[in-house]
């Protein structure tokens, strides 16, 4: 059985393993203009946000990036409505992803969801 100390160090090496391209990816962006905006809603009948979510845009030479600090996500695009839309559909696809195995998160994960259930709501 895995000590507490060994689950949070797999939950770091996931979280690294995670990023990794991400990070990658963004050290490529070079000459790049950023901005934060903040989406009001997830355009999806099903789920709904409680107050708004910021996410990081930017566009640069070799097209438009958006990324939430808050899970992690990094979607690419041509242009800004298309990762606005993209980075929509992740959202919710990590809410209901991290939902179905919320009795097997590790730490990190369960911090994610327990963000995501602070933003999101299922509609009525």
């Amino acid at each position: 059985m895995a000590t507490a100390h060994q689950t949070l160090v797999e939950d770091f090496r996931v979280l690294i393993d995670s990023l990794t391209p991400q990070w990658k990816m963004l050290s490529r962006l070079g000459e790049s203009t950023s901005k934060t905006i903040f989406i009001l809603d997830l355009q999806n009948q099903s789920l709904e946000l409680r107050r708004p979510l910021g996410i990081s845009i930017e566009q640069t030479e070799t097209g438009w990036y958006a990324f939430s600090y808050d899970l992690d996500e990094l979607v690419v695009g041509a242009d800004e409505n298309e990762i606005l839309s993209e980075m929509r559909l992740a959202i919710a696809d990590v809410y209901y992803l991290l939902k179905a195995e919320a009795e097997h998160l590790g730490h990190i994960q369960k911090q994610h969801w327990d963000f995501l259930q602070s933003v999101v709501s299922e509609a009525p």
